[in-house]
């Protein structure tokens, strides 16, 4: 599988990193997501490699092993039901596109929802609505910020709100160290409605 766009291709001392975890080009960033893609295709046995283009733009290519085996089907899943709930949901993502999805989610589903894009915004409204906060939705990676330290800063006024842990990786140490005594729960994006509603739903029973 090849992709190519027709940009100005990648910078030379980029090339070689891409694939780094948490390796961006800007001052506050948490990654390009390409260490994630990589995994997935290592994972499945393939490779992935990127290369600029003579043409301009850049083109990743993506290697997986064919298989002999015969192609079995399952039968689909039932979905779950959709749970619809009330009261305040705090939304602490950085990222504006998966922060509008998720909030957009959270309010078809019936909650009141208040979005706080970096840690200080989260203090801010922890501080605001210490008592009116039925549950925090938090990103556990944010630029500049250690997630254990927006913890320690929601449990100061608010120590017992329920705190919904939401990642794009795979639960790891720091997850699970959290949710013993500090966090009730972990989703990993990418999610839809359905889990997202029946997460919320057990944490606030």
């Amino acid at each position: 599988i090849c992709v190519a766009d027709t940009g100005a291709g990648i910078h030379e001392e980029s090339l070689s990193r891409v694939f780094d975890p948490f390796y961006t080009t800007k001052e506050q960033g948490t990654g390009l997501g390409l260490a994630s893609a990589y995994g997935i295709v290592k994972n499945h046995g393939g490779a992935i490699s990127v290369e600029n283009s003579s043409r301009g733009g850049a083109v990743f290519s993506v290697l997986l092993p064919a298989s002999s085996l015969p192609v079995e089907y399952d039968s689909p899943k039932p979905v779950a039901a959709e749970a619809r709930g009330s009261g305040r949901v705090l939304l602490v993502d950085d990222e504006e596109i998966v922060a509008t999805v998720i909030m957009e989610m959270l309010s078809s589903l019936g909650y009141d929802v208040v979005v706080a894009n970096d840690a200080q915004a989260c203090h801010e409204c922890v501080t605001k609505w210490a008592d009116d906060i039925s549950l925090i939705v938090l990103d556990m990676i944010m630029p500049g910020s250690r997630v254990r330290d927006v913890v320690d800063t929601i449990r100061q006024h608010s120590p017992k709100v329920p705190i919904l842990l939401s990642s794009g990786y795979t639960i790891g140490d720091t997850a699970i160290e959290l949710l013993d005594g500090m966090c009730q729960g972990f989703i990993q994006k990418p999610y839809g409605i359905s889990e997202l509603s029946q997460k919320i739903a057990q944490l606030l029973d």
